[in-house]
């Protein structure tokens, strides 16, 4: 398993240090980097990475815009990832990070057990045939 970063620029005159410096923190080991616009089609070093691909690799980027412009082009290079057998984590996008939706889930699901046991403790009178107040 390898992480693999995708750096990109729009412009010869912006700089990619910024973007380097958090993918070595992230881990990369590789980083694949371009100052090209995301516009254009013939990305050669995306090209690279993706082609380079092994199974239980992680592509890694800082922000969703680097990686592409549009949502369709996002959509199908995460697809092509995926294929490959490889997995995407965006660092600025926690959306777009399993980890992230994990914690989610388990926060999301933990409140939902508090206020169910609270509504059951409320609505336990009006189900055993008593006043309840603010229930239903």
């Amino acid at each position: 398993m390898a992480i693999v970063g995708y750096a990109r620029v729009s412009t010869q005159d912006q700089d990619l240090s910024g973007q380097l410096d958090v993918l070595k923190v992230a881990g990369a080991t590789t980083i694949h980097r371009e100052k090209v616009s995301g516009a254009r089609a013939d990305r050669p070093q995306l090209a690279k990475m993706m082609a380079g691909l092994k199974a239980g690799d992680v592509v890694v980027v800082c922000k969703l815009d680097r990686l592409g412009r549009s949502t369709w082009e996002l959509l199908d290079l995460i697809r092509r990832i995926g294929e490959a057998g490889a997995s995407f984590r965006s660092l600025g996008d926690p959306l777009f990070d399993p980890r992230a939706y994990r914690r989610g889930a388990q926060a999301r699901d933990g409140r939902w057990r508090q206020v169910r046991s609270q509504a059951e403790a409320l609505c336990l009178p009006a189900v055993r045939g008593l006043e309840a107040p603010g229930c239903w």
